[in-house]
């Protein structure tokens, strides 16, 4: 189950995209009788929620949706402004949601195995994480011995490793495929350990500090799969690029015009992703906004790609 505060909001910009992996399919809802009488299909887009449609149940508890048209990602069924469930569309398979009560342990999918995975992925990572936080509540309130200590931070080692090897197994499973790729997306960029001998020269930490710096930076995408189309209807997407352009690339223009060219260089396979990212970052580079180090950045984004509006 995923809290947040359901919101659906315009943003035209982002919404520019076509559409080149669009699919047909049918999805049946089963909801336990009484639990609800009405369920909002949404999908992320950016940093938002959209709505696809509302769908209402019958008197048995049942909702279905067919699209002849619909794009690949992360969907949510919405039962009310705090309760959300998360399920992966793929491609053109039929998928079967039931819901015994309104919570992600009591999920089922049935119908496509990379949706069935993703479910999977979430409710142990739901679970897990659960009794991650009542262990580490238990170490910050409770008065408990040096082995006692020890052993319940075993198992919270234990269940984070676990985590790990799910995410790795699930990767390399559907490496290539959406799931793979989101998966793969979660994963910052592992930075080698430095082994530079630098023994005689002052301010060695620094030095090393810096390279690592660097080397965050020139490979902060690799985990990004920006040909993947599928990804720009997930949560993760939108928070990588922004992060990547407001936190890891230094604020100048030359520094800001050669992210986004490497970023672009990335999806120039995918027509939709090549536009979504490219509508993004003219919007977040436009004369508009107060910071007089983005007109060039703008410019040079207009000039070599040719977007007009």
């Amino acid at each position: 189950m995923i809290s947040l505060l359901f919101r659906l909001f315009i943003t035209g910009i982002f919404l520019l995209s076509v559409k080149n992996q669009a699919s047909a399919i049918d999805i049946e809802i089963h909801c336990k009788q009484g639990s609800s009488d009405l369920v909002q299909l949404a999908y992320y887009y950016h940093s938002g929620i959209f709505l696809e449609d509302t769908l209402f149940f019958n008197g048995d508890g049942v909702t279905r949706y067919t699209n002849s048209d619909i794009q690949p990602g992360i969907y949510l069924l919405v039962f009310n402004d705090s309760l959300s469930f998360e399920f992966m569309i793929t491609g053109n398979n039929d998928l079967n949601i039931s819901f015994n009560s309104l919570a992600i342990n009591n999920m089922v999918i049935g119908g496509d195995k990379q949706s069935m995975a993703f479910h999977y992925y979430l409710t142990h990572h739901y679970l897990s994480n659960r009794k991650i936080n009542n262990m580490q509540q238990t170490l910050k309130k409770t008065s408990t011995g040096r082995e006692e200590e020890l052993s319940i931070r075993q198992k919270i080692k234990t269940l984070k490793d676990e985590n790990l090897i799910i995410v790795d197994s699930l990767t390399n499973l559907y490496s290539g495929r959406l799931l793979g790729d989101y998966l793969q997306m979660t994963r910052p960029p592992e930075i080698p350990d430095t082994k530079i001998n630098r023994q005689n020269i002052h301010g060695q930490d620094s030095l090393n500090w810096t390279e690592r710096i660097e080397y965050y930076k020139d490979h902060y995408l690799d985990n990004i799969n920006l040909n993947n189309s599928g990804l720009i209807r997930t949560h993760l997407l939108g928070n990588r690029i922004s992060h990547y352009i407001n936190h890891v690339i230094p604020q100048t223009p030359g520094e800001l015009i050669a992210a986004s060219d490497k970023i672009l260089d990335k999806c120039e396979e995918n027509k939709e992703m090549h536009i979504y990212l490219l509508s993004y970052l003219l919007n977040h580079f436009s004369p508009t906004n107060d910071k007089p180090e983005y007109n060039k950045v703008y410019l040079h984004l207009k000039q070599k790609y040719g977007f007009t509006n």
